[in-house]
């Protein structure tokens, strides 16, 4: 969508970005998981990120901070994945069916 949306306002130097942040430790993380958010459900879905822990919300704002800011001034029509590759793990997998490592 932002790679749509960013075409018109690029000659007057407006940027159309998009965050795509991934699982993360929040009050939603129940519902990401599908299930009850109990230690053993916690662990087993930790257990499949490659980083061994969620994304926190402060690294989600640092992303929505960076797209604004003069170091990403000629970053526009992206889709600005904050991930470790954990969603796309989780969507490969049903949650019924995690497991830890």
């Amino acid at each position: 969508m932002s790679k749509s949306m960013a075409i018109e306002p690029a000659s007057e130097r407006i940027r159309v970005n998009t965050i795509c942040p991934a699982d993360g430790a929040t009050g939603l993380i129940e519902a990401f998981m599908g299930m009850p958010d109990t230690p053993e459900s916690r662990k087993n879905f930790i257990a499949t990120i490659p980083m061994r822990r969620p994304l926190t919300p402060c690294e989600r704002a640092r992303a929505a901070a960076f797209l604004p800011s003069q170091d990403a001034e000629f970053i526009t029509r992206i889709e600005f994945l904050v991930e470790e590759f954990a969603l796309s793990r989780m969507l490969a997998r049903p949650a019924s069916r995690m497991r830890a490592r």
